[in-house]
């Protein structure tokens, strides 16, 4: 056993020790090395097990990996023995259901260990003694510690320091564990030397109980400046995350993400503080605050925060949060105005300069409070980089973007999902602009969805803006009270993907001045809407106009039950691209369109989930002969929309075209 470099123990029901250690009576004073060369111990699923041996001044060496798992009655790793025999031991595992014993003891020396996972020990409610065997756990890199019921704390402050080199600190499912650095025994009057943990990685997940992180401020004593991720996910206890002279310190913090817990602030209030505190966070690059409903604001006092390297924010579930931001100044002219601080909701960060100077990503999702995103002067700073908007759930009617959106320069993507809002801009502003103003020249994707009050996307009487030049994606669902698209004169000369659904206000879907425009468009998708008519609107044009949808290869049209063809007009269409055409659930629908002249490269027509039609025939016959079909089987009602044919009936319908 000199040699043995890994040991598992699984799934062995009835073992209660491990090793069985001899001269029990005698006492070790000289450390016994167990397993030499060692690396790898991995203890699980062992129901019976009590310790791995008993003795005293016990060393693994060369230990790095020790793995623990589903050994429920397990006690102490090192029973110690002194001047016990092992009947009397016997005698105290029988008697003993109440005391609390350490997992680890110093009895045990683990000079080389850097992982170690401990999960689902129902009992184990204390991980570490009072003291240690000299030089034990000095190396710890990577700790994780799961589903561990009764556990009540992690670190005690009078053995923290011999946690200096940990990184890697992973909590999960320990129902009663209230805090995870319990430093409330400290003299902080003592002067003290600052001992710094490497701490970088701490993940905090599903902590009912839990109060406190640290549940005193470590200042003076401990230092966790190397702090890389922070994320805490179903801490529900949790009203506050950082201590104030803590938060100023985390120079390294590069992610920040708390999810699902009942955090009031990020960082908590001091108590006397009268100054402005100042927050600078240099490199975080993402911040992620998801379904925190009692979430008010960032520090409860009057601060400023820096956010020099921010990329991507998100905030989800945060009703209490009125306003996501404000200049320092404007706040506190609003109250110098001499409004109470009790009657305002202060916004959630309070800023001086342009703090958010390279934030690329946005998301406000299901924030119903908030009244405004900006208040302030600084808007076209602290933006000045946005890239991707993402506003979801905000019915408040008062809500307004107009504003905000004109300031966006960079914005190349728009997202506004279930809201009240009657038009996305408000175009008296626009006019007060001029004839030239330039707004989301930049946007290349817009997503519109569960808009019910919307009624366009830009006025008729309005010049058309520099909004859609640019633009390659377009997704429009549920707008109910959406009746055309944009004016003619709007052009989509970029657009290479639109997809409309749901959306049954509309009775056409372009102009043919704006279909015109659509050079580049590649794939078309029009569901759900119940009133519209063809997809081509005509404007009159002359048999001899051509529309030609160059780069079109994918065409759905499905469950549009009052369409009657792709364009009532005599145009001229030419689909030199179109490889793919899907037409389902539209009964008006006779024949495509008058005007096709060409689909060269068209491999398949589909009429359901089953059919696909392989053969030679154009878009007007296949249309024509599936609308007839459907029209004559005497089990189709003329309210079911279901087109269907087996593979014996396509067969008939193309032999018989071609007689």
């Amino acid at each position: 056993m000199v040699q043995l470099k890994h040991f598992h123990v699984v799934e062995c029901k009835v073992v209660e020790e491990i090793v069985l250690m001899e001269n029990l009576g005698e006492e070790e004073i000289t450390p016994k090395v167990l397993f030499p060369r060692l690396e790898c111990l991995k203890l699980n699923d062992l129901p019976m097990l009590k310790r791995f041996c008993i003795g005293s001044n016990i060393n693994f060496p060369s230990l790095t990996v020790l793995h623990i798992e589903k050994c429920p009655i397990l006690k102490s790793f090192i029973a110690s023995s002194g001047i016990m025999v092992r009947q009397e031991i016997k005698e105290m595992d029988i008697d003993d259901h109440t005391a609390m014993h350490p997992l680890f003891n110093e009895e045990v020396a683990f000079p080389s260990l850097g992982v170690l996972e401990i999960s689902y020990m129902d009992n184990l409610q204390i991980i570490w003694p009072n003291d240690f065997a000299v030089d034990s756990f000095c190396k710890l890199e990577i700790m994780k510690v799961e589903f561990c019921e009764k556990l009540i704390s992690i670190f005690q402050s009078n053995i923290l320091t011999r946690f200096q080199s940990l990184e890697t600190l992973t909590l999960t499912n320990c129902g009663l564990l209230q805090e995870v650095f319990e430093l409330q025994g400290l003299d902080f009057k003592e002067t003290h030397a600052v001992t710094t943990i490497q701490l970088k990685v701490l993940l905090l997940i599903n902590l009912p109980k839990m109060k406190h992180v640290w549940n005193k401020d470590p200042q003076g004593f401990f230092s966790f400046q190397h702090l890389e991720v922070i994320n805490a996910v179903g801490c529900h206890n949790l009203k506050s995350l950082f201590p104030a002279s803590m938060a100023k310190s985390l120079m390294q913090l590069e992610n920040l993400g708390i999810f699902d817990c009942g955090l009031e602030e990020i960082v908590a209030g001091e108590e006397g503080e009268k100054a402005i505190a100042r927050f600078r966070f240099p490199q975080v690059t993402v911040l992620l605050l998801i379904d925190l409903p009692g979430l008010k604001w960032f520090y409860p006092g009057v601060h400023t925060s820096e956010w020099p390297m921010l990329r991507e924010m998100c905030m989800f579930g945060c009703e209490k949060v009125e306003t996501l931001a404000s200049g320092l100044s404007s706040f506190q002219e609003t109250l110098q105005e001499g409004q109470l601080n009790i009657s305002i909701q202060q916004p959630f960060f309070l800023v001086e300069e342009a703090v958010f100077p390279n934030l690329e990503t946005l998301r406000l999702m299901n924030n119903q409070s908030i009244k405004e995103i900006w208040h302030g002067k600084l808007l076209g700073e602290c933006f000045c980089k946005l890239k991707v908007l993402e506003v979801i759930i905000c019915s408040n009617k008062s809500f307004s973007l107009s504003s905000f959106l004109q300031k966006l320069d960079s914005l190349e993507k728009l997202v506004l999902i279930n809201s009240f809002l009657e038009e996305i801009f408000t175009y008296e502003e626009i006019l007060q602009l001029g004839k030239h103003a330039r707004i989301l020249t930049q946007l290349k994707e817009l997503k519109l969805s569960q808009l019910p009050m919307l009624t366009h996307l830009w006025k008729e009487d309005i010049e058309p803006s520099s909004i859609f030049q640019n633009l390659e994606t377009l997704e429009l669902s549920q707008c109910g009270k959406l009746k055309a698209l944009v004016p003619s004169a709007v052009s989509f000369q970029n657009l290479t993907n639109m997809e409309v659904s749901e959306c049954h206000g509309l009775i056409y879907l372009v102009t043919s001045t704006a279909a015109k425009s659509l050079v580049q468009l590649k794939k078309l998708s029009v569901s759900g809407c119940k009133r519209i008519i063809e997809i081509v609107a005509s404007e009159g044009g002359e048999v001899n106009d051509v529309i030609n949808f160059c780069k079109l290869a994918y065409l759905k049209l499905e469950n549009l039950p009052n369409l009657t063809n792709f364009c009532s007009g005599s145009y001229s269409f030419e689909f030199p691209s179109l490889e793919e055409v899907i037409v389902e659930q539209c009964p008006e629908m006779k024949i495509f369109s008058h005007g096709v002249k060409s689909t060269p490269k068209l491999q398949r027509v589909k009429t359901t989930d089953e059919d696909e039609w392989h053969g030679k025939l154009d878009l007007n016959t296949t249309v024509h002969l599936v609308w007839e079909y459907t029209m004559t089987m005497p089990f189709v009602q003329s309210n079911v929309y279901i087109m269907y044919f087996t593979h014996f009936q396509y067969k008939y319908f193309l032999a018989s075209t071609k007689s």
